[in-house]
């Protein structure tokens, strides 16, 4: 009987081509462990290959969304803290006015008060977080609020709209002559005008009124900022301004007793408006508003459908 001979050539041929099989399929599972996904969508699920294609370009679309609503959250939650601390401070500052008079030690110290306030509020307006700053609205890039310096335009504006209403200075003796009606009408006046939009604008602020509005959900969007713009602040730095530069100046009785008087009645509403505006910026869609926190919060940390393989 004759024996058939293999030629080495061909042994070694049909080796490599087992070989090459085998690490193609082990290239395969790896990939199919790591993705939890067939290697093959379309040779797997023939027809149903478009569906599941769909599905997982809307599922990593919503994967960007909830990464995408962390950063916000983050930032809702700087913002929230910020204005949380206003509120604090000025409520503070409402309880030392409230036992001031013109005596030389409580003007002095009332006025003191009235300065860190003011000073730590400009600071609180003033947060950044990731390099942005969380009360500027959409000038993301820009400082929203002037520090209330000595020589700043604010400052001196200030104090030329009390000259420009009396007559003299704010260090001249004629200060104690002042009336309480006269120094009403000073605050509710030419005071007050030093902080309507154009002087705002023009002295204070850089912040935008125009909010940032963050994509929560597939369908919803929500203001997720809050501006310096907003009444609350601003009456919140017009009252400590107001103390800070007139409690100690000389006024008598009368005319102190009216600082005071509209220095509450401006601060108790800037603790309203802005515990409103705190309110009104949790990262909840307008269509939430006014229902119970649960809503809220789905809003908060949408579910991502999840694609099916």
């Amino acid at each position: 009987m004759k024996a058939q001979s293999i030629s080495t050539y061909g042994a070694t041929s049909a080796l490599r081509a087992l070989v090459a099989k085998n690490k193609a399929e082990m290239v395969k599972a790896q990939q199919e462990a790591t993705t939890g996904t067939v290697f093959d969508v379309g040779l797997s699920l023939g027809s149903r290959t478009g569906q599941t294609v769909s599905l997982r370009k809307e599922y990593d679309r919503l994967s960007v969304l909830t990464d995408m609503n962390k950063l916000v959250q983050q930032r809702m939650t700087a913002t929230q803290t910020a204005a949380g601390k206003i509120i604090e401070n000025t409520q503070n500052f409402l309880g030392d006015l409230a036992g001031a008079n013109n005596s030389g030690e409580t003007a002095k110290t009332v006025a003191k008060s009235a300065r860190s306030m003011l000073d730590s509020v400009t600071g609180l307006l003033n947060t950044s977080f990731n390099g942005e700053y969380i009360f500027a609205g959409v000038n993301t890039d820009v400082k929203p609020i002037s520090d209330y310096a000595d020589g700043s335009t604010a400052q001196n504006a200030v104090r030329q709209a009390f000259q420009d209403h009396f007559g003299f200075a704010m260090d001249d003796p004629q200060v104690a002559n002042i009336s309480g009606d006269e120094m009403k009408a000073f605050l509710e006046g030419d005071f007050a005008e030093q902080f309507n939009d154009a002087n705002w604008a023009a002295n204070w602020s850089d912040a935008s009124d125009t909010r940032i509005k963050s994509r929560i959900s597939p369908t919803e969007t929500a203001d997720t900022s809050i501006s310096a713009n907003a009444d609350g602040f601003r009456k919140t730095v017009m009252s400590a301004v107001m103390v800070t530069e007139f409690a100690d100046i000389g006024l008598n009785a009368s005319a102190f007793d009216a600082l005071t008087t509209q220095a509450l009645q401006i601060t108790t509403q800037a603790v309203t408006e802005t515990t409103s505006e705190q309110y009104d910026a949790r990262p909840c869609p307008v269509s939430h508003r006014g229902r119970d926190d649960a809503h809220c919060r789905a809003a908060e940390d949408p579910e991502p459908v999840r694609a099916q393989s």
